[in-house]
């Protein structure tokens, strides 16, 4: 078997090690096919766009899980996008130095929403990311800390960014 650890792979295949259940001596058990019936999906009727869409803001909201390096990368370049566009479309505004603090707050109450909804979909992804390292994502508050927590900010997105998660399963997840 070779135990050379393949980019973007989360370790060797577990089918090969004694500490999986379905390693039985010698022989490798494999699952039994799925049934038709036991599908979730029987036909192409069942997806809707509804349903790729409710799963997929499930997906981006959702604290639960483990999320890998690339998909990290990916998911934080979007809201860094994201968030490059909200600025450019706030500071576009030629006045902007003219206004005082309500002005602003009233001039730009509609984007609240917005920001508010791209700092979840970042917390979440670091969260994930930090399960990934088999590390509680219950350090995010950490950040809140005034000083001491930029400096666990900035370690704890380095290591997000460039540390490999955790080979097989942790107490997140496979």
């Amino acid at each position: 078997m070779n135990s050379r650890k393949e980019f973007g792979r989360r370790g060797i295949d577990e089918t090969r090690t004694k500490r999986n259940p379905v390693y039985i001596g010698a022989q490798h058990y494999t699952a039994p096919a799925k049934s038709e019936q036991s599908s979730s999906f029987q036909d192409d009727d069942d997806v809707s766009i509804g349903t790729i869409l409710l799963n997929s803001i499930a997906f981006i909201f959702s604290f639960e899980g483990r999320l890998g390096r690339a998909m990290y990368w990916y998911l934080h370049t979007i809201h860094i996008l994201i968030l490059i566009f909200f600025v450019a479309l706030m500071f576009s505004n030629e006045h902007l130095k003219d206004y005082t603090f309500l002005e602003f707050f009233s001039e730009y109450f509609w984007l609240m929403p917005f920001v508010f909804l791209n700092s979840l979909f970042s917390w979440s992804v670091t969260v994930r990311r930090m399960h990934d390292r088999g590390v509680s994502g219950y350090w995010v508050f950490s950040w809140f800390i005034p000083i001491a927590g930029s400096i666990i900010l900035l370690v704890q997105t380095f290591k997000n960014m460039f540390f490999a998660g955790t080979q097989g399963r942790n107490k997140y997840g496979i």
